[in-house]
Order: structure tokens, then C-alpha cells, then sequence
């Protein structure tokens, strides 16, 4: 399974000295200009996210490349780099639900959602509580155009494809050609 992930620079995916666990490594949670109260909440999320895992110890993975490369990532903004990686299937800690997990982040957009755009988000308009969104958050299987998917850190070596620590920013040559 072909993945994507934008670490902060010079972090290595398969570097066992460096923990993940840390807010201190987010470059977006200790962005001065994302306000303190979104960050905050945020860390709570990811808090509770670490606590039904059991580990914080995990990176977040594009299952679309062109999700990873298309338009203007958060993660390059904040100076992070673009890794592509193959990992085996059954070597997947867990596949994430896009949308519940945008919601339980931001959950004011899912009033408006709901108020907005009801015959496309049917579903999770009727999402009334935080808890149904944990429920929903982890997926059997991979869905096309709407799963994320969690690899423990370290990732085993052998499976980085692309290593911008190595290549430099491949990512940025491919979108020109």
C-alpha cells in the first residue's frame, strides 16, 4: 500500500530515538498564528485520540497521492517535508475516517454541514454527539477518498520509498513535469 506524510523537517520516520508522542514536534500545534484556543482543543483530540490507541507513537498517512501533492498543504506551509512509503497491509496500525475525525476537530462545522449541504453529508449531519464520532473514527477497510491511515513509528526502513531527508523536495519536481 502506497502512503504519504509530511513530517517536520529533518525528522526521520524510521529514527527510534526520536518519539512521536510529543505536541512539542507539531509544527501546527505551536503555530503563533493558528489561535490558542483551536490549538488547544486540538491537543485535547489528540490527547483522547493517544488514550483509545494506546500509544501516541504513530504517523498520520495521504492514502491518495494527489491528496499528499495537490494544492497547497497546511504541512508545507509550517516548512515540513513530503515522505512517500509502501508499507504491507496487514503491517497497518489503523485506517481512519477522514470526515470523523475533521468533525471531532471541528465541531462547528458539522452544524453547518448540516444546515448547508444536507443531501451531500446526510450522513453526518445526523452525527449528534462527540461520542458517535469516536464510534465512526477507526475503518475495517481503506474507502477511497476518505480514509487516513496510522503506521507506528519507527517505520521499518525498507519500506520508505522516498526520503525527502535524502532526495530533497521530490515532491515539488514531480508537480512540475
Amino acid at each position: 500500500m502506497h502512503l504519504w506524510t509530511w513530517q517536520k523537517k529533518r525528522f526521520n520516520i524510521g529514527d527510534e530515538s526520536t518519539p512521536v508522542g510529543s505536541f512539542g514536534h507539531s509544527e501546527y500545534l505551536n503555530n503563533a498564528y493558528i489561535p490558542k484556543s483551536e490549538r488547544d482543543h486540538f491537543k485535547l483530540q489528540y490527547g483522547k485520540l493517544f488514550k483509545r490507541l494506546g500509544t501516541p507513537q504513530f504517523h498520520w498517512y495521504y492514502t491518495e497521492e494527489n491528496e499528499a501533492t495537490g494544492g497547497e498543504d497546511e504541512s508545507s506551509i509550517f516548512g515540513c517535508e513530503l515522505w512517500e512509503v509502501a508499507a504491507p497491509d496487514e503491517k497497518v496500525f489503523k485506517r481512519v475516517c477522514n470526515k470523523a475525525w475533521y468533525y471531532l476537530l471541528y465541531p462547528s462545522k458539522r452544524t453547518q454541514v448540516a444546515e448547508h449541504e444536507r443531501s451531500h453529508h446526510a450522513f453526518w449531519a445526523k452525527m449528534k454527539s462527540e461520542s458517535e464520532l469516536w464510534d465512526r473514527l477507526f475503518l475495517d477497510e481503506t474507502v477511497e477518498g476518505c480514509t487516513s491511515v496510522l503506521l507506528r513509528h519507527p517505520l521499518e526502513g525498507s519500506w520508505i520509498v522516498r526520503n525527502p531527508i535524502k532526495e530533497g523536495k521530490w515532491w515539488e519536481t514531480k508537480k512540475q513535469n
